[in-house]
């Protein structure tokens, strides 16, 4: 059966040479919607109209104005309150996050790209806290650093104050855009801290983070920057040092 959302193009002789994609109806209705949002028509917080209303502005049914709307929910634009309406999402931090985080897991994201990344990011990151953070940001970074230092050989403690650090020192940049790239780049890359943590050791961490916060305290943004790059590099120096080592764990123990 042919599929009724493919049109067939065909040359003058009879033979079909390319296909034209028809968007489905509900479909076109959902991006009209969202450019309507993304214009500013439509804030965060309001209602969309009702149905009979969409139906009239762009003469289209209910079923489309409704398969429309749960698209919309499904971008994650709108909410749907049932018996109450539809209502554009306030999209926040937390959404970036969420969504990046879908991403890196659903690609199989490779650990190498994403330190390649975080030396972008947070390079940069050190910097701009350096010159933005708030005496409320020095408490959160201190807190982290506290709870690295504390931890002893307790590897969650460690991990959850590692995890803190980079998330507390990403929000001191005044970024929200920086704050979740980094948020969920950092909390994907668990196996690289807990590399860090058994094969550089907890102490190589805790001086590195020390020295990041006493820059950016020191409101020093090229010390606070040498100082992250400093520490990325030890990241990937633990990361390529447990590969050569579980190489040559299964070299010299291979699966019969």
């Amino acid at each position: 059966m042919d599929n009724p959302d493919i049109l067939t193009n065909s040359s003058p002789d009879g033979l079909p040479h390319h296909q034209l994609f028809r968007v489905p109806l509900y479909q076109q209705i959902t991006n009209n919607i969202q450019t309507w949002i993304f214009s500013g028509g439509l804030k965060p917080g309001d209602r969309l109209p009702s149905e009979r209303d969409m139906c009239d502005r762009f003469g289209v049914s209910r079923a489309v104005i409704r398969e429309a709307t749960r698209a919309l929910a499904a971008r994650g634009l709108v909410t749907i309150r049932p018996g109450s309406g539809s209502y554009v999402k306030r999209i926040t931090v937390d959404d970036l996050t969420s969504s990046l985080s879908y991403f890196l897991h659903f690609t199989n994201s490779k650990e190498k790209d994403l330190l390649d990344v975080r030396e972008l990011l947070e390079v940069r990151i050190a910097e701009l806290a350096a010159e933005r953070a708030t005496l409320k940001d020095f408490e959160q970074m201190e807190a982290a650093s506290e709870a690295m230092e504390n931890a002893g050989d307790d590897i969650n403690a460690y991990l959850m104050g590692d995890l803190a650090f980079h998330s507390a020192l990403a929000k001191s940049a005044h970024s929200e855009v920086f704050e979740g790239l980094i948020n969920s780049i950092v909390a994907f890359l668990f196996d690289v801290r807990l590399q860090g943590f058994l094969v550089g050791g907890p102490e190589r961490g805790r001086v590195d983070h020390r020295k990041i916060y006493d820059a950016v305290i020191e409101k020093d943004p090229r010390e606070a920057r040498d100082a992250m790059r400093e520490h990325l590099s030890h990241v990937r120096e633990d990361m390529e040092r447990s590969r050569d080592n579980l190489k040559a764990d299964n070299e010299s123990n291979p699966i019969e």
